[in-house]
């Protein structure tokens, strides 16, 4: 009987998810994307009121598998039942984890832009954990897009490719590496954002190994907190090797929310150390120089261009040395 039951639900899951690309290669526009970042599959599914849309049969509840890292083109009632309708109605989802450790969620709001938290029950080794769902209106495509995540986020902030991964109080690594572009960012995994740290290093083809030194969130709720990491360079010793990469910290969050110190509300943005902006009318060759760290850097930062600094530390004695050849003087 078990094994009819679960067949039953397999043949009804790909049902709904051949309906829903039917509708798409039909030319049917789809309101909703949804986007699954937590690091679990799960199951989704309209959560709609208790008696609606049953005498029509045209609200189809059945779930449909949202594999993590993907998405799903979405609508809530079909373009009849919308025509018939006088009045907008509030569109719901339901959300069960396929980990099987928390119990479904129910009435998710999805219809006005934001970001609201919903709590997992029950709780795990202690830890009751949280769900964020983002919802953001796409102006180009004209749909919205539904992000399910953590309610920690990682952003880089630097001009190339960062490497994340999750490490215990060890420093052991407990997560494979995922790459964060430049301007982008990535939510931590659901299950790991509020127990375990995290290391970074430029992306592997740069030649460094990760940070020695690791980041968590409860550390940002402290004045005096660690907010910078260093990597430094894999064959060191080699002549002509690269110097110590630096990345700085930044958590923004609503410090006086009580909720920030039982579960990580945040998001973690990396930044170099040091930016230098040139707004001048020509190009502009740079030296800074770590008189602290007896570090030094030196590059052209072309005319209205801006120039990352990694190779310096935050609070360390920074001098700056500019020279403007194409203007005829040098400062």
């Amino acid at each position: 009987e078990t094994l009819g039951l679960a067949a039953q639900w397999g043949a009804a899951v790909a049902e709904r998810q051949q309906q829903q690309l039917g509708a798409q290669a039909a030319g049917e526009r789809m309101p909703y994307v949804l986007i699954n970042r937590t690091g679990v599959d799960c199951h989704v599914w309209v959560d709609a009121a208790e008696g609606a849309g049953r005498g029509s049969g045209r609200i189809d509840t059945t779930p449909v598998l949202l594999s993590d890292g993907t998405s799903l083109p979405w609508r809530f009632e079909d373009w009849r039942q919308r025509r018939e309708q006088l009045e907008g109605q509030a569109h719901h989802l339901g959300i069960q984890f396929a980990n099987g450790q928390w119990e479904w969620l129910r009435r998710v709001q999805v219809d006005r832009e934001g970001v609201r938290h919903y709590t997992l029950a029950p709780t795990i080794d202690g830890i009751q954990h949280r769900v964020a769902v983002e919802v953001t209106m796409d102006a180009v495509n004209l749909v919205k897009r539904v992000l399910l995540r953590s309610p920690l986020v990682v952003e880089n902030r630097t001009r190339v490719a960062m490497e994340v991964v999750m490490c215990d109080y060890r420093g052991e690594l407990r997560t494979d590496a995922a790459t964060i572009q430049p301007g982008d960012e990535l939510p931590l995994p659901l299950l790991f954002c509020h127990q375990y740290a995290i290391r970074v290093r430029p992306e592997s083809g740069f030649g460094y190994a990760w940070s020695t030194q690791y980041v968590y969130w409860r550390d940002f709720l402290a004045p005096g907190a660690r907010t910078e990491l260093s990597c430094a360079p894999v064959a060191a010793a080699a002549p002509g090797a690269a110097g110590v990469f630096h990345v700085h910290f930044n958590a923004l969050s609503d410090a006086r929310s009580p909720a920030l110190y039982k579960y990580p509300f945040m998001r973690l943005v990396m930044a170099p150390p040091l930016e230098i902006e040139n707004l001048l009318p020509y190009p502009v060759h740079a030296c800074v120089i770590d008189r602290s760290a007896g570090r030094k850097w030196v590059g052209t930062v072309a005319r209205g261009g801006v120039a990352p600094v990694h190779a310096v530390q935050p609070g360390h004695l920074v001098l700056l040395t500019l020279r403007i050849p194409d203007a005829g003087f040098e400062t």
